[in-house]
C-alpha cells in the first residue's frame, strides 16, 4: 500500500469517529416533563417544546418511531434533536436524531427491556423553544409484515391483479430508506408509498407497471418484506418520471413485494392501471407461432415461409427424423379442454415436409416451463396425419418444417373424442335410425382395417385407405339411400356388407365409388332382417378424408313407373329422387345412355302445349350427372321413344373430360293436349336428387339466381366465402359466347355474376383466391378466371350486349388459380399471392354511382369454392345488397353464421334468404330465431331444419329445391297484413313438415299442391290460408278456430299419415279424401264439406263426438262414398238435400267403436221435400234386447223375434216433411240372425214397430242388406227415427200377429191383439211380469184353430196397481203343444196426466178403433189426413170429461186407398199424434 493510500484511510476513519463521538455527546437530557404518550400502530401527533420531554411505556423488541418530518404527519420551522432517556433521566446510548428531512428530526428505536421511558425533544445543540413543533410518533414492530408497510398494503389473492386507479396521498411514509433494503436511491422512499404482495403460482416472468404523469417516482420489486431483518432482496427497480413498467423472472410460491413511492420534493402522486400479470412462459420459439384458442381448429392459407429455421434438431429433442427440421418452421400451440384422441392432419402439395408434436416446448424458456416430450412425428412427401391421445389441461406444441424448402399448407386439428367408434366392425358407429344425418365425418385415425386383401372384399378401388364403420340393423327388407357430400377428396367411395368383410361367409351387398365435386349417392337394397355394415374409405392417396353422409329408408319410389309418373306443370321445377328405383315394367334403356348404367330411373309426364314444343331440363342434386328420354303413347304399353339426351348442351367449347353434368330435351313436333313421358335415370350406377323443369318451347328457363347475368349477386361485403364445392354449371343460359374480344373462349363453367355497385372515384382492385389454395410459395390451386363489364355509367353495356359479344373492360384467363385487378399495370400480383402475376390484371379506374358486373369462371367445376377479396381501399358501395342474403355456406351449415351468407347480412324480415347449390354445406337451422323475408331455394339447394324449430316467413316462399324439414318443424307465416305467397315443389321428396299462419290480415296464397308431414294451424280470426283449387296432402292436424281456409270450388284436402290427426276447422273445406294407414282423424268441431265438396273415404276412420259432425253440403248422391270396414265416420253425418223434389241415393257410412262399420242407403226415390233441409245419420248399440215387431202386412212376414242385435241407426231431420224411401240396411256385426230380416223403425220414441210401406215390392233380403222399399218417413224438426233390423224364425208361424197393444185405463189395463190367420191355435196364454224377465201366467184365451180370417182378442187385467209398470206378453200355444212369444208391450195406471192417444189393431185389416184418454175437462177435436196432409176426416168432439173414449176407423171404408195416416188429437188446442197403417 503506497503512503498517500494510507494517509488516505487514516483520514477517513478519524472523520468517522469524530462523526459518532459528536452524535453522542450530542444527546440531551433531564427537561421538563410534558404529558404522556401512548404509541400505537398509526401515527399519532402531539405539540412539543424544546428541553420538554413525553412518558411513555415501552416493550422490550418493539419499536418506536417518532418524527418532525411532514410525511410522516409532523412538522416544525426548527432544526430539531430528539433523544430516548428513561425514566431517570439518563441517556439511551444511540437513541438520538439531529437532522433526517432536512433539519428535521426522525428517530426510531428498538426498546431493549420494559419500562417506562422519555422522549425528549429540543433545538438544536440541547437548547430550549417554545412552540418547537409537532411530533409524529407509532409503534412499529420492529419492522414486522405485514404491519410494518402501514396502511398503503395490499395483498394480491391471484394473478393477474389490475388497480384501475389509485393515489399514495393520505398513505404514510412506511418504507423509507433507513427501514427498508437497499433498492435503487435511497431518497426515492422519502414520500408516502404503497406496497403489494403476491405470490405466483408458476414460474415465470411477471411483468409489473403503472401509469401515472408525476415525477420523482420508483417502482421496485423485493422477494421478500423489503423492511430491513426481513431478508429482502431487490429484484429489479425502475426510478425517475412517468410510467413505470419492470419485467422479472419470478419463482412459483415465492412472495414477492411491490412498491411505489417518490421523492419529498412530490411527496405523493396519483396513478392508474396498475397491473401485475401472471407468470408467462415465454419460450424462443421464432415468428411463426399461433396460440390456438380452442379445438377444433382448421387454418388455411399457412406457410412456413419467412419465419426463420428456429426449431431445429440441434435445439429441439428427438423427435422423429431431425433432418425435416432443417427450413423456416411454424409452431402451433394448443390445450386440450378435455382429454380423448385427436387427429392433426396437413395438407399440401409440397414434398420432404415433417410434423413434430410435443407434450410441452421444444425449447426451454429463460423463466419457467419444461423441455416437453416428443409424443409423435411423420415425415416425407404428402399428406400427414398424426392421431394421437391428449390430456386436458396439458399444453402441446405441433411443428411444422421441411427438410429441403419452405412451403405452404392446411392445417386441421380435430377436437378431442373419447368415442370410438367407427373403428371396426366391433365398435362400429350405431345407426340407430334413419334417416341418418352427419356432419364433419373423417376416416382419419380409424385405421386401414378393411381393403382388398379382406376375405369378403367388394374388390373395389375404393378400399386402400383408412375407413370408418357405420352399422344398421333392420327389421325387415329394405332399400337404403346413401349420400357423401362435401368430400375432401373425389377418390371416396362405400361398401355395404351383411356382416364384417374379413369375415368368412360375409357378401358384398353393393358399393359405389368415385365423387364428382365432392358428391356420391348411391341406393342399395338390403335383402332380409339382419345387421349390416357401411364402410367408408378412399383410394388412396389420400389415405383418409373428411365428408358429410346422409343415409335414409326408402319405403317406395311413387313414380318408378310410367304409369305413376309425376305430373309435371309447365314453368315449373319438380325434386326427383332415384334411390331405390330400377328399371323393371319399363321401356329398354335408351341407346345414348351412358354404359355400363343400372337403371334407376323415374318417371314424368306433362300435357303437350299448344305450340308442340317442350323443352326439359335437369339440374343436380346430389346426384351430378343425369341421362333422360322422352316417350310417347299409353303408359305401360306402346310406348315410343321421342329423344334421349346424355349431356345438355354446353356453354362455349367443351373442354376435356369435365362434361357439363346437365341433361336436356328439346322437342318439337308434339301433338297438343298429348301427354308424354320424361323418364330420369342417373348416369352409371349413381342415383339420388335432381331438379327437373319442362317449359313451353316458345318460353326461357327461370333465372338462377347468381348464376345469370340478369340476376346476379350484390356484393356487399369485403370479403365473401363461397364454400367447397362452389358453383357448378353456368345456370339455366349461357349468358355469353366462348370466342371475340372476351378473354373467356371457353365461355361460362362453374360460373357465379357479382354485381359491384360503386360508392366514390377511386381504383378497384380484388383478389379471386380458391379455397384448395394452400398458401404461398405454392401456386397450385384450382384454377379461376373472370371478366368485368361496366353495366352503368358512361360506355355501359347490358345482359344482352354481353351475350352478343361486349367487350369486357377486364378479363383474364391465365391457367393460374389466383386472379384479379392489382397495382398500375397488367402481370403484378399482390406481395400477399406471390407467383400468380400472369393472373391479374391492372386495378380498373371508377367513377361514383358507376355499376360493373363480375363473372367469377371456374375452369375445371373442381371440388373448390372462392373467396373474393376486395382491399379496405375499394370504392364499394357495400350496403347496395343490403336486402338479400345469399347463400355461401362458406364455414359450415349453420343458418345464424354470417359468414355462411358471403358475411353480408343473415337474413331477416327485411332481408331475402337464396339458397344455391354453391356449396355441400347447405342451410341447417337447429336453434331458434330464424326470420328471413322472401325465401327462395334454387335448384340443387337444400333446407334442413332439426326437430321443433320454426323459420319465420315475412314474405313469400318458392321452392325450386328441396325442403327438408323435421318433424315438428315448419314456417311461420305471420308478417301484418302482408299478402304472402308459397309457391314451387312442394311435394314428395321434399319433407315438409308444420305451417303456421298467424296474422293481423292479408293471407297466404297456396299456388301449388302441398304434402306436409305435419300440421296447418290459423291462428285468430285475420288469418288466412287460400289453397284455392290445390290439392293439401296432410299428416297432421288441421286447427283453424276463426280465421279462413279457403279451399275454392276444386280444392283437396288428403288426409293421411299414421299419426292420429286433430281437425278443428272454422271454415268449409270443398274435398276431403281420408287415406290414412294408422290411427284415425278426430273431429274437435264440426266438419263442414262445402256444396261442391265431396267425402272420399278410403282408409281410416273419422271420429266424431255427440256434440259435432261431419256435414256435407253438396246433394248430389256421389258427394259422400260408401265406405269400408276401414274407412267410416264413427259418429254423426249429416248430408244435404237438393233445394228442389228430386230423387237421390244418399249413402251413410256411419259406425261405431263397438261395432264398426255399419253403412245405411237412403233411396229417396220420389225425392222428399227441401223443408226438411238435411238428414243426419248416426249408429249405436242396443242397451236391450228388443222384441219382435209383429207382422209387416204388405209382405205377409211376421217379424215377431227378438231385433236383430247388430245395432240401430238414427235419422235425424234438420227441419220438419215428410217422404218415403227404400231403406237398405248393412248390418256387420249380430250374434242372433235368423233368416226373415225386415226394417223396423222407432219414429221419434213412440217405439220399435214395423214401418208403414207407402208401395213397393217385398223383398227377401240377406241380413248383410237388409232392405225394405217404400217406407213411409215422417221427420219432425227436432226428433229422431230410429231403424234396425227386424227378424223372424227359420219356420212359418202357426199365428200371424197383426198388433198386440197394451193400453192403461183408471184401475185397469186392457189387453187387445189381432190375427191375420191361424193354424192350429189352441189358444194364448196372456203373461205378465214386473221386472220384464220373470213373467206369470194371468189368463187363457181360446184361439180360432186353423183360420185366414182377422180375429180380435182382448183382455181387461184388473190386478193392477198405480205406479207399477207391467210387462205383457202372449204365449201362442198349438194343438200339438207348440208354443210361441210375442214381442213385449208394457203399460202402467196411476192418476192420468197426460194424454194417450192410440190405435187397436194398428196395422189393421178393415177398421180399427182409435183409443185416447184425457186427463181433464177439455175441447177435443180430430183431424186424419194422408202423407201429402191432405184431411181424410175432421172430428170436432167439442167439450168432453176427463176419461176414455174410443173412436172406429177404416179407411178403405171412406173410400180412400190402404196406406199409412197420421191421426192428430188436438186436446185444448195442443196437438198429439199418431200413425196408422190400413192394409187389403
Amino acid at each position: 500500500m503506497s503512503m498517500k493510500t494510507t494517509i488516505k484511510y487514516l483520514t477517513l476513519f478519524f472523520a468517522l469517529i469524530t462523526i459518532n463521538v459528536i452524535n453522542v455527546s450530542a444527546q440531551c437530557n433531564v427537561g421538563t416533563l410534558a404529558g404522556t404518550i401512548t404509541p400505537t400502530i398509526n401515527w399519532q401527533t402531539v405539540a412539543v417544546d424544546g428541553r420538554d420531554y413525553q412518558n411513555f411505556a415501552a416493550t422490550a423488541g418493539y419499536k418506536y418511531i417518532f418524527s418532525f418530518c411532514a410525511a410522516d404527519g409532523g412538522s416544525t420551522s426548527r432544526n430539531t434533536e430528539i433523544t430516548i432517556n428513561d425514566n431517570a433521566g439518563v441517556i439511551i446510548p444511540g437513541a438520538y436524531n439531529n437532522d433526517f428531512c432536512g433539519s428535521a428530526s426522525y428517530l426510531e428505536w428498538t426498546c431493549v427491556t420494559t419500562g417506562t421511558y422519555r422522549v425528549l425533544t429540543t433545538r438544536r445543540t440541547c437548547a430550549t423553544q417554545s412552540n418547537l413543533g409537532t411530533m409524529a410518533y407509532r409503534l412499529d414492530f420492529s419492522y414486522n409484515c405485514p404491519a410494518g408497510l402501514g396502511t398503503g398494503y395490499t395483498s394480491v389473492a391471484s394473478l393477474p391483479y389490475t388497480m384501475a386507479s389509485g393515489t399514495t396521498c393520505s398513505q404514510k411514509n412506511d418504507v423509507n430508506a433507513i427501514r427498508m433494503e437497499a433498492c435503487g436511491t435511497a431518497n426515492y422512499y422519502e414520500g408516502e408509498d404503497m406496497v403489494w404482495s403476491f405470490t405466483p403460482a408458476t414460474t415465470g416472468t411477471v411483468t409489473v407497471s403503472f401509469n401515472s404523469g408525476a415525477s420523482n417516482t420508483t417502482l421496485s420489486i423485493f422477494d421478500a418484506c423489503p423492511l430491513k431483518g426481513n431478508g429482502a432482496g431487490c429484484v429489479v427497480n425502475q426510478q425517475g418520471n412517468g410510467n413505470k413498467s419492470v419485467s422479472f423472472c419470478a419463482t412459483a410460491g415465492t412472495t414477492y413485494y411491490a412498491v411505489i413511492d417518490c421523492r419529498t420534493s412530490t411527496g405523493c402522486f396519483a396513478f392508474t392501471n396498475f397491473t401485475i400479470s401472471a407468470p408467462v412462459v415465454n419460450y424462443n420459439l421464432g415468428n411463426g407461432v399461433t396460440n390456438v384458442a380452442s379445438l377444433p381448429f382448421i387454418a388455411n392459407n399457412q406457410s412456413t415461409c419467412g419465419n426463420g429455421n428456429d426449431l431445429t434438431s440441434g435445439n429441439t429433442p428427438a423427435c422423429g427424423n431431425g433432418l425435416y427440421k432443417a427450413q423456416d418452421d411454424n409452431v402451433y400451440v394448443f390445450t386440450p379442454a378435455t382429454s380423448g384422441d385427436i387427429s392433426i392432419r396437413l395438407t399440401s402439395t409440397a414434398n420432404n415436409t415433417g410434423l413434430f408434436l410435443y407434450d410441452g416446448s421444444p425449447v426451454p424458456a429463460p423463466c419457467g416451463g419444461s423441455t416437453g416430450v416428443c409424443v409423435a412425428s411423420q415425415t416425407g412427401n404428402d399428406d400427414k396425419t398424426l392421431c394421437v391421445t391428449v390430456t386436458a389441461g396439458t399444453t402441446y406444441y405441433l411443428v411444422v418444417d421441411s427438410r429441403t424448402a419452405c412451403f405452404a399448407f392446411k392445417l386441421r386439428i380435430s377436437a378431442p373424442s373419447t368415442d370410438y367408434s367407427g373403428r371396426t366392425c366391433a365398435s362400429p358407429a350405431v345407426i340407430a335410425s334413419l334417416p341418418y344425418n352427419k356432419y364433419d365425418e373423417t376416416t382419419a385415425c380409424f385405421g386401414d382395417d378393411y381393403n382388398n386383401s379382406s376375405v369378403s372384399s367388394c374388390g373395389t378401388t375404393y378400399e386402400s385407405g383408412e375407413d370408418k364403420v357405420y352399422s344398421y340393423t333392420t327389421t325387415s327388407a329394405r332399400c337404403i339411400s346413401i349420400t357423401i357430400s362435401g368430400a375432401s377428396t373425389n377418390n371416396i367411395g362405400y361398401q355395404v356388407y351383411n356382416g364384417c368383410p374379413d369375415a368368412p361367409g360375409t357378401t358384398c351387398i353393393g358399393n359405389l365409388g368415385g365423387a364428382t365435386s365432392g358428391f356420391i349417392s348411391g341406393s342399395v337394397t338390403l335383402p332380409a332382417a339382419g345387421t349390416y355394415y357401411i364402410i367408408v374409405d378412399t383410394w388412396a392417396d389420400p389415405m383418409n378424408a373428411d365428408y358429410k353422409i346422409a343415409i335414409a329408408s326408402i319405403s317406395s319410389v311413387y313414380n318408378d313407373l310410367p304409369c305413376n309418373a309425376q305430373s309435371m306443370e309447365l314453368g315449373l321445377y319438380y325434386t326427383g329422387n332415384t334411390h331405390c328405383a330400377d328399371g323393371s315394367g319399363e321401356p329398354a334403356a335408351p341407346g345414348c345412355w351412358s354404359a355400363p348404367n343400372t337403371v334407376n330411373s323415374v318417371w314424368y309426364s306433362f300435357i303437350a302445349p299448344a305450340s308442340g314444343n317442350v323443352r326439359v331440363r335437369t339440374s343436380p342434386g346430389t346426384i351430378r350427372r343425369t341421362q333422360i328420354a322422352a316417350y310417347s303413347g299409353v303408359c305401360g304399353s306402346g310406348m315410343a321413344l321421342v329423344a334421349c339426351n346424355l349431356n345438355a348442351p354446353g356453354c362455349g367449347v367443351a373442354v376435356p373430360n369435365t362434361p357439363t353434368t346437365m341433361s336436356e330435351l328439346s322437342l318439337a313436333g308434339l301433338i297438343p293436349g298429348n301427354t308424354y313421358y320424361v323418364v330420369v335415370d342417373g348416369e352409371n350406377y349413381s342415383t339420388g336428387t335432381f331438379s327437373i323443369i319442362a317449359i313451353d318451347g316458345a318460353g326461357t328457363m327461370p333465372d338462377i339466381e347468381g348464376q345469370e347475368c340478369s340476376t346476379p349477386i350484390i356484393v356487399c361485403n369485403p370479403n365473401t366465402q363461397v364454400g367447397d364445392p362452389g358453383f357448378q354449371l353456368f345456370g339455366n343460359r349461357c349468358d355469353f359466347p366462348g370466342a371475340g374480344t372476351n378473354c373467356l373462349t371457353r365461355a361460362e363453367r362453374g360460373s357465379a355474376w357479382y354485381q359491384i355497385n360503386i360508392a366514390s372515384a377511386g381504383n378497384l382492385e380484388f383478389n379471386l383466391i380458391p379455397n384448395d389454395w394452400v398458401g404461398a410459395p405454392s401456386t397450385a390451386c384450382t384454377d379461376y378466371d373472370f371478366a368485368v363489364w361496366k353495366i352503368a355509367g358512361t360506355g355501359a353495356t347490358t345482359c344482352a350486349g354481353i351475350a352478343a359479344g361486349a367487350t369486357p373492360v377486364k378479363c383474364n384467363y391465365s391457367p393460374l388459380g389466383i386472379t384479379g385487378l392489382y397495382s398500375g399495370s397488367n402481370g403484378t400480383a399482390p406481395p400477399a399471392y406471390p407467383g400468380f402475376g400472369g393472373a391479374y390484371q391492372s386495378r380498373l379506374s371508377v367513377a361514383a354511382g358507376e355499376v360493373y358486373i363480375l363473372v367469377v369462371s371456374n375452369y375445371s367445376n373442381s371440388i373448390s369454392g372462392f373467396t373474393l377479396n376486395f382491399p379496405a381501399s375499394a370504392p364499394v358501395d357495400y350496403t347496395a345488397g343490403g336486402t338479400t342474403a345469399y347463400w355461401t355456406g362458406a364455414e359450415s351449415n349453420d343458418w345464424f353464421t354470417a359468414a355462411n351468407w358471403g358475411g353480408c347480412n343473415i337474413p331477416s324480415c327485411t332481408v331475402d334468404a337464396v339458397i344455391p347449390l354453391s356449396s355441400a354445406n347447405q342451410p341447417y337451422i337447429g336453434t331458434a330465431g330464424a326470420t328471413c323475408k322472401d325465401l327462395k331455394l334454387e335448384p340443387g339447394g337444400t333446407l334442413i331444419m332439426d326437430n321443433n324449430q320454426f323459420l319465420s316467413i315475412c314474405g313469400n316462399v318458392q321452392n325450386n329445391g328441396e325442403l327438408n324439414i323435421a318433424t315438428g318443424s315448419g314456417f311461420l307465416f305471420g308478417n301484418g297484413s302482408v299478402n304472402q305467397t308459397l309457391n314451387g315443389n312442394l311435394v314428395s321428396p321434399n319433407r315438409f313438415s308444420h305451417i303456421t299462419v298467424n296474422k293481423t290480415g292479408g293471407k297466404v296464397d297456396l299456388l301449388q299442391n302441398i304434402e306436409m308431414q305435419g300440421s296447418l294451424a290459423l291462428i285468430g280470426p285475420s288469418s288466412r290460408f287460400d289453397a284455392i283449387n290445390k290439392t293439401v296432402t296432410l299428416k297432421g292436424s288441421l286447427s283453424n278456430s276463426a280465421g279462413q281456409f279457403n279451399m275454392g270450388n276444386n280444392g283437396n284436402l288428403v288426409l293421411t299419415g299414421t299419426s292420429t290427426q286433430n281437425i278443428s276447422n272454422n271454415d268449409t273445406l270443398t274435398n276431403v279424401i281420408v287415406n290414412k294407414s294408422g290411427n284415425t282423424v278426430v273431429l274437435i268441431r264440426d266438419m263442414k264439406i262445402g256444396p261442391t265438396g265431396s267425402l272420399s273415404l278410403i282408409a281410416s276412420k273419422i271420429q266424431t263426438t255427440s256434440a259435432n259432425e261431419v256435414y256435407v253440403m253438396n246433394d248430389a248422391a256421389s258427394a259422400v262414398s260408401a265406405g269400408s270396414s276401414s274407412s267410416y265416420i264413427e259418429g254423426n253425418l249429416r248430408r244435404n238435400v237438393p233445394t228442389i223434389v228430386s230423387p237421390r241415393v244418399y249413402d251413410f257410412p256411419v259406425g261405431n267403436a263397438t261395432k264398426g262399420y255399419q253403412r245405411l242407403n237412403l233411396n229417396l226415390y220420389n225425392g222428399i221435400s227441401p223443408a226438411v233441409g238435411s238428414i243426419q245419420a248416426s249408429f249405436s248399440d242396443y242397451l236391450t234386447d228388443i222384441w219382435g215387431l209383429g207382422l209387416d202386412a204388405p209382405c205377409l212376414m211376421n217379424y215377431n223375434d227378438t231385433m236383430l242385435n247388430n245395432g240401430y241407426w238414427t235419422l235425424t231431420p234438420a227441419n220438419t216433411a215428410n217422404g218415403e224411401a227404400n231403406i237398405t240396411l248393412y248390418n256387420r256385426t249380430y250374434t242372433n240372425a235368423k233368416t226373415n230380416y225386415g226394417v223396423g223403425i222407432n219414429p221419434n220414441g213412440a217405439g220399435w214397430m214395423i214401418p208403414p210401406v207407402i208401395s213397393g215390392g217385398c223383398v227377401t233380403p240377406p241380413v248383410t242388406a237388409v232392405l225394405r222399399n217404400g217406407v213411409g218417413l215422417s221427420f219432425t224438426s227436432g226428433q229422431s227415427i230410429l231403424v234396425g233390423t227386424a227378424q223372424g224364425k227359420v219356420s212359418p208361424l202357426p199365428v200371424e200377429l197383426l198388433s198386440f197393444e197394451a193400453t192403461a185405463g183408471k184401475q185397469s189395463i186392457f189387453l187387445t191383439w189381432s190375427t191375420a190367420s191361424e193354424k192350429n191355435n189352441a189358444g194364448f196364454y196372456l203373461e205378465r211380469s214386473t221386472d220384464g224377465n220373470n213373467f206369470d201366467n194371468i189368463t187363457w184365451v181360446d184361439g180360432h184353430g186353423t183360420t185366414n180370417q182377422v180375429n180380435n182378442y182382448s183382455y181387461e187385467d184388473k190386478n193392477v196397481k198405480e205406479g207399477v209398470l207391467y210387462y205383457y206378453r202372449l204365449k201362442q200355444i198349438d194343438y200339438d203343444g207348440k208354443f210361441e212369444y210375442s214381442f213385449v208391450k208394457t203399460a202402467m195406471i196411476g192418476d192420468l196426466k197426460n194424454v194417450i192417444l192410440s190405435a187397436a189393431p194398428n196395422p189393421y185389416r178393415g177398421s180399427t178403433k182409435i183409443n185416447y184418454s184425457i186427463p181433464t175437462d177439455g175441447s177435443v177435436v180430430i183431424l186424419i189426413t194422408d202423407m201429402t196432409g191432405r184431411i181424410l176426416k175432421n172430428i170436432d168432439a167439442g167439450m168432453q170429461t176427463k176419461g176414455s173414449y174410443s173412436i172406429p176407423f177404416s179407411a178403405i171404408a171412406d173410400g180412400h186407398p190402404s196406406g199409412v195416416y197420421n191421426v192428430t188429437l188436438f186436446f185444448n188446442d195442443k196437438p198429439y199424434r199418431l200413425k196408422i197403417s190400413e192394409y187389403r
